[in-house]
Parts: structure tokens; C-alpha cells; sequence
């Protein structure tokens, strides 16, 4: 018989403005603002499209977005931020796949590229297969980095078919990061898993194999990508590279983000290191070396680093099932399956909420430490799994299943891959303190 236990629901509370808490997303924007307002008053957009049969759904986007409606009360409402939207930029539809051959195009964004605080674009593409290389939605978000310019893309069946006010609701939160805001941070911090480090840094680091075709069973490129959070889930910075599949690249990059993570806290005397992972297992002679650069860095720095290295597997084949009324395992239950292994809801039923549809659990591997495993706090290392899946930005949800160090991934993994095949566009030229992917 395997003993369960239930993380404190007060633990998935979020900080919004005035140091305020609330559990919901949407709620606590709404009722407190974000919990870091834009460095300047005033955020401008500018809507780009093809000329196709959309305009009176932007038009009505528009108005959402400015005046607000029943379920979003309108950016400035919900933001603390006035905004200003720009002269709208149509563009031909050969010129959807050819961006740079606009001639409105180019002229706007020379304009707008002189700018002190740029404006954000939001991009109306018609919907194209993901795995399509040359997509309008690849080749015009690299266009626009290049320049400088964050975007928002969303996509015309999205904007004709969907709610609009959950669209505007979603849309304004994503552009809201990228303007350099921050929606919310975690009410409560990630606590030490060693239990004496003053502070702790979560790292997200993953592979992910990009095939060449749907269907397809050769993979052409490998992207990965690192992310640092803090312990009270602030952004730190965010890492991409693109590579064929590489130990050694993999390694460098994992090593890399361990020493940045590290002097970002080189003030405190003692920290803890939580990676996080997914895909691809760290072999033997890796997780030797990344040892070795820790205990060097150790040393160079002068501070003690504990650290645990967290695989997470997405689809394990276990599950728990409830007996209680509702059905549901209740959000934050975890159940030890072995010393190493933890298997713990991030969704799950939550204060008379139900999740859609039967919540699957993730599979947690304690791969690596330099604690034994005995005096491994494991309740810090799964909250600090379940809290970081309350930091998806890209809406504002109460249920995310997976953490952000690993959500991201996919996005981080395709984007930049696909930035740079389809725009030629670097990935060490991708910013790497805003959520440009979002």
C-alpha cells in the first residue's frame, strides 16, 4: 500500500499586485493588477494582416482590448497600463510568405525600430501545419526580431471561431510579458530541498528531437533551451541553441546555465540548484562532469551549492485514482513509488473546481544529488514542480499540468529551431530576459 500525501492548497496561491494573493489568474489581475507594472505608462500596438476577410474581427478584437467586456475588462483595467493602437499595417497575401518584400511593412518597422520602447505586434496569420518550415507565422516572427519587435501572432480561424474575450484576455497577458510586465509571481516561495540554503534557483533544461516530416521517423536537428527562476518564480533569463544532436553541445549548454545560475546568487553563502528536465536522460559520463563543475564552481566562488537534478517523465503509466465524490485526486497529491521516484498531480480537484477532463499525473525522478537521499526534503522538490506549473503566462488559467521549466521547451525548441530555418535568425540573437515565445 503506497502512502499518499497533499500539498497545502494555500501553496498555489499567486502574488499580484500590492504583494496581493489570489489562486485564480484571471481574479487576481483583475482585482490587483500585475505584481510588476510596465517600466512606461503607455504600451502601443500595432496590428498586422493580410488583406482577407478578417477586418471586422480585429475590429471587434480592438474594441475588446480597449473598452473590455464582461469576462476582460479591458487592458487598461487589468493591466494598470494605457494603450495606444498604431495605424494597422495590411499587407498583400503573396506577401504573408515573403514579408520582407512589403514595402508598408518595412516602412512601419523602420519607423517603429527608432522608437525608445518599441510597440508589440500583433500578427494575423491564416493557420498553417506546425511542422511546416516556410509558415507565415516562423518567417514573419523572425522578420520582426530581427528588427527588434516582439509579436503576438494568433491566428484567423482563432479569431473567427473562438471567444473573443478569452482571446483578448489570453493575447493581452502574453503581450503583457513580452512588453517586460509581469503578470504574477508564486504567493509562496520554493523552499530549500536541503533545508539550510537561504535561497534556491530552479533551472529547466531540454532536448527535443524536431522531425523532418509529420509522420516521420528521421529527426534532422535537435533544439534545447535553459530557463532560470527564482524561488518566488521570477524570470531570470532564458537560453536557446539549435544544434544535431550532440552530448557534448548539451552539456556545455546544461554547464553554462549551472554557472549563471549560480552567480546570480554568488551573493549568498549557501543555495540550492533544482533542475528540472525532460526527454532525453543525462548519461553517466554527463552527470559526472556536471559534478565536477559544481564542485569547481564551489570552490571559484567561495559558497556551498546543493543541488538535485529532477527528471520528469510527462506520460507515466501510473495513476491515482479517488473514491471521494468529486472523483478527482486533488491538485498537489503525491505518492512515493520508490526512494527516487514520485509521481504527483499539478492538476487535480481544487477548492470545488473541477480540471477538465481526468487529470494525468507526472512521473518525478530524482536523478542526481549531492544530499542523500534520506534528508532530501521531497515535499520542497515536488512543490517546487507543481508551483512552477502556475507560472504559465501564455494564459490565465487556473489548471497547467506541467511545469513551466519543461512547458516551455516545446515552444522554445520549435520557435527557435524554425526561426532559424525559416528567417535565418541566430538563436544566441534571441532575447534572453523577455518571454518572446510566448
Amino acid at each position: 500500500m503506497f502512502k499518499y500525501q497533499v500539498l497545502d492548497e494555500q501553496l498555489f496561491s499567486l502574488r499580484f499586485g500590492g504583494n496581493n494573493p489570489h489562486l485564480i489568474p484571471r481574479y487576481g489581475l483583475i482585482y490587483h493588477g500585475p505584481i510588476k507594472r510596465l517600466e512606461h505608462s503607455q504600451l502601443q500596438l500595432r496590428f498586422v494582416y493580410p488583406n482577407i476577410c478578417v477586418s471586422h474581427s480585429i475590429g471587434k478584437l480592438k474594441r475588446i482590448l480597449v473598452e473590455g467586456s464582461d469576462k476582460f475588462p479591458g487592458f487598461k483595467r487589468v493591466y494598470r497600463s494605457d494603450l495606444e493602437l498604431l495605424e494597422d499595417v495590411v499587407i498583400e497575401r503573396e506577401e504573408i510568405s515573403n514579408p520582407q518584400k512589403s514595402i508598408r511593412l518595412k516602412k512601419a518597422l523602420e519607423e517603429d525600430c527608432e522608437l525608445s520602447v518599441k510597440p508589440v505586434y500583433i500578427v494575423v496569420v491564416p493557420p498553417y501545419p506546425r511542422w511546416f518550415r516556410k509558415s507565415p507565422y516562423y518567417l514573419l516572427k523572425a522578420y520582426l526580431l530581427k528588427y527588434g519587435i516582439m509579436s503576438q501572432m494568433v491566428r484567423t480561424d482563432t479569431i473567427t471561431t473562438r471567444s473573443l474575450e478569452e482571446v483578448a484576455f489570453n493575447m493581452a497577458n502574453a503581450i503583457f510579458a513580452k512588453a517586460s510586465g509581469e503578470p504574477w509571481r508564486l504567493f509562496s516561495k520554493v523552499i530549500s530541498f536541503s533545508g539550510t540554503s537561504e535561497k534556491v534557483a530552479i533551472i529547466g533544461m531540454g532536448i527535443s528531437r524536431i522531425p523532418k516530416e509529420p509522420g516521420y521517423k528521421e529527426y534532422d536537428r535537435y533544439a534545447g533551451f535553459t530557463i532560470l527562476y527564482s524561488d518566488e518564480g521570477q524570470l531570470l533569463y532564458i537560453r536557446t541553441f539549435v544544434t544535431e544532436y550532440d552530448r557534448q553541445v548539451v552539456f556545455r549548454e546544461l554547464k553554462r546555465a549551472v554557472v549563471e545560475a549560480v552567480d546570480k546568487f554568488s551573493g549568498y553563502g549557501e543555495i540550492d540548484v533544482i533542475i528540472h528536465y525532460a526527454g532525453k536522460e543525462l548519461g553517466g559520463p554527463e552527470e559526472e562532469k556536471l559534478v565536477r563543475t559544481i564542485e569547481e564552481l564551489e570552490k571559484a566562488r567561495k559558497l556551498k551549492v546543493h543541488y538535485s537534478v529532477l527528471r520528469i517523465v510527462k506520460n507515466p503509466l501510473y495513476r491515482v485514482f479517488s473514491t471521494s465524490k468529486h472523483g478527482y485526486p486533488p491538485m498537489g497529491l503525491y505518492v512515493r513509488l520508490g526512494e527516487r521516484l514520485i509521481l504527483t498531480y499539478t492538476i487535480g480537484y481544487l477548492r470545488n473546481m473541477s480540471p477538465m477532463g481526468v487529470p494525468v499525473p507526472l512521473l518525478l525522478s530524482i536523478r542526481l544529488s549531492n544530499i542523500s537521499i534520506k534528508e532530501i526534503n521531497i515535499e520542497a522538490l515536488v512543490s517546487s514542480v507543481c508551483k512552477l506549473a502556475r507560472l504559465n503566462w501564455r494564459g490565465t488559467s487556473v489548471f497547467n499540468r506541467e511545469p513551466v521549466t519543461i512547458k516551455y521547451s516545446r515552444l522554445l525548441a520549435y520557435l527557435s529551431a524554425s526561426l532559424k530555418e525559416a528567417g535565418g535568425l541566430n538563436p544566441e540573437d534571441l532575447p534572453a530576459e523577455k518571454p518572446w515565445f510566448l
